[in-house]
């Protein structure tokens, strides 16, 4: 048996139907000692055939076959949450983590200093009326009152007509007689 065969063999042995066997939470049955002895007898039996001086290829049965082992680690979630608790785990502050504090401590102390002060200067105002287009301002002697009534029959205009049903029936009273 050549090596790629026992590791068919292995990783064959291993899936197990009706069970997760990718991702996350994958599910593996334990090895067998059947199955490590297996493999170790087809690594003993490809290196004898193997001449010793050719260490390339010896380096890719190691390769494969670790490959083919590391496939199949089993991966073990913490319970619980690892930033919190009696047991938590806190990292260790290096100096990228100092570094980014810092900088969003400067972008903090910008927007209170911009807070702190909220109205433009004259010069500011004056600049940005130059860059800012707008429509001249037309209801100078006119109380609100008036605005929103003026605005309304704008807005009534832009409807259809009313139809009354003298207008649609008014073609059939041609005579005001019964016969």
């Amino acid at each position: 048996m050549r090596l790629s065969q026992g590791l068919q063999f292995y990783i064959r042995y291993r899936r197990v139907p009706g069970l997760l066997r990718y991702g996350k939470h994958r599910v593996i049955p334990p090895i067998s000692i059947d199955v490590k002895r297996k493999v170790a007898e087809l690594m003993l039996i490809e290196k004898e055939n193997v001449d010793i001086l050719n260490k390339p290829y010896l380096s890719v049965i190691n390769m494969r076959l670790s490959q083919g082992l590391q496939f199949y680690i089993r991966y073990r979630r913490v319970p619980g949450l690892l930033r919190y608790g009696k047991h938590r785990v806190i990292p260790p502050i290096s100096i990228d983590v100092k570094r980014k504090v810092a900088e969003l401590m400067l972008i903090e102390r910008e927007n209170v200093d911009i807070l702190n002060k909220p109205y433009l200067s004259v010069a500011q105002e004056e600049s940005y009326d130059a860059v800012v287009e707008r429509e001249p301002y037309q209801f100078i002697n006119k109380t609100k009152y008036a605005i929103e009534l003026e605005k309304l029959q704008e807005k009534l205009e832009s409807f259809r007509p009313h139809y009354t049903t003298d207008d649609l029936l008014s073609h059939l009273n041609t005579t005001k007689s019964w016969e």
